[in-house]
């Protein structure tokens, strides 16, 4: 069972990986302050049909990662972190899914620079690779 202090200083990673055969997938990794990990999901894979991208338009990919994905995600967690972090700014909207903070992690890692002391022992661009390679993983056992 879940201590009540467990999640206490979580951070929560989540991000979308593509898939041609499949469709969309979503995975969300929460870790604690040393990277470890406390939980992890992530979707079946979202396909997208010819009448939601022509009835959705430009705002298409930001309802799928951010609203259907990203929001599922955040909501089926146990643990609840301090901050999630994205990949992308189409995963923004989130902030209008969840009462979280929700910030992206830029490229050269600038974050960290915003978030002093966040997570002191990692890459914050390396738990996204942990992700990408879990949601691999499912996908030739699954």
């Amino acid at each position: 069972m879940q201590q009540p202090d467990e999640g206490k200083g979580a951070i929560g990673f989540l991000t979308t990986v593509a898939s041609a055969s499949h469709g969309v997938f979503g995975g969300y990794l929460l870790v604690d302050e040393l990277g470890r990990p406390l939980e992890f999901h992530c979707t079946a894979p979202v396909r997208v049909s010819r009448a939601q991208e022509i009835l959705y338009g430009p705002t298409l990919q930001s309802e799928l990662h951010a609203r259907r994905i990203g929001g599922s995600l955040v909501q089926a967690a146990g643990v609840k972190p301090r901050i999630v972090l994205v990949e992308s700014q189409q995963m923004m909207p989130l902030q209008d899914e969840t009462d979280l903070p929700v910030a992206v992690v830029d490229p050269d890692e600038s974050l960290r620079e915003r978030f002093h002391g966040l997570l002191p022992e990692i890459d914050l661009r390396e738990p996204f690779e942990r992700i990408r390679e879990a949601i691999a993983e499912a996908q030739r056992h699954g």
